[in-house]
């Protein structure tokens, strides 16, 4: 059964696209059909990225048979909710006070069945200005579903209109999208071979001068 993921924000600049985007390649991944319908045609730069990694474009998809996917990922204009599409509701906003109280007056003005999960992005990004954890869920009046951290190589993929988890995939943004499209797949997490890799040799030098403080 297919299943609809409508993704949302009261502000620009959240990072909606590149979250979508990237959550949509792995879902795939994980051997999953996945499609994405972008309603913010004031942006153009979500086509070119997924073009650039030979993903299929349409001007006019059809997805009246929505069974030949597993999942459909809504990408809506900041401000704007498909509230007559039944699925699963996401507001994608920062840590930043001014931004989570502009979200909780958006999410107030909502008219959904089904709840609306929060998605934290960017986090780290202003350290010394952001909201946290419980606050964030106390301010929104609704529990943080998924919190996704600020990474630099997502700025270096989005330079090159890559997508920064299939050009970075051990990079801490990479494993949150890859942990979140897991969850949502009720998959268990596994990190990318190559990622495990690179972390061993990372740490190899480090072992191997705490076994010599050992021996001497």
């Amino acid at each position: 059964m297919c299943k609809f993921l409508l993704f949302t924000s009261a502000v620009e600049d959240v990072g909606k696209r590149q979250l979508v985007n990237n959550l949509a390649y792995a879902l795939a991944s994980y051997s999953k059909k996945v499609a994405v319908l972008t309603l913010d045609h004031r942006r153009e730069e979500s086509r070119e990225q997924l073009e650039k990694e030979s993903i299929k474009t349409f001007d006019r998809p059809d997805v009246s048979s929505s069974g030949q996917f597993d999942f459909i990922l809504v990408n809506s204009p900041s401000g704007v909710f498909p509230c007559d599409v039944s699925g699963h509701y996401f507001i994608v906003l920062t840590p930043l006070f001014d931004v989570i109280s502009v979200s909780r007056t958006f999410m107030d003005s909502l008219n959904v069945d089904s709840a609306i999960q929060i998605i934290v992005n960017m986090v780290g990004r202003h350290k010394e200005l952001e909201v946290y954890g419980y606050r964030i869920e106390s301010l929104m009046g609704a529990p943080v579903t998924y919190e996704i951290p600020y990474d630099k190589v997502v700025v270096k993929a989005e330079a090159t209109k890559r997508l920064a988890v299939k050009a970075y995939p051990g990079s801490a943004f990479s494993q949150s999208i890859l942990k979140m499209a897991a969850l949502i797949s009720d998959l268990s997490y596994l990190p990318p071979p190559n990622y495990i890799t690179q972390k061993f040799f990372r740490n190899l030098p480090m072992a191997f001068s705490r076994l010599i403080l050992r021996w001497c």
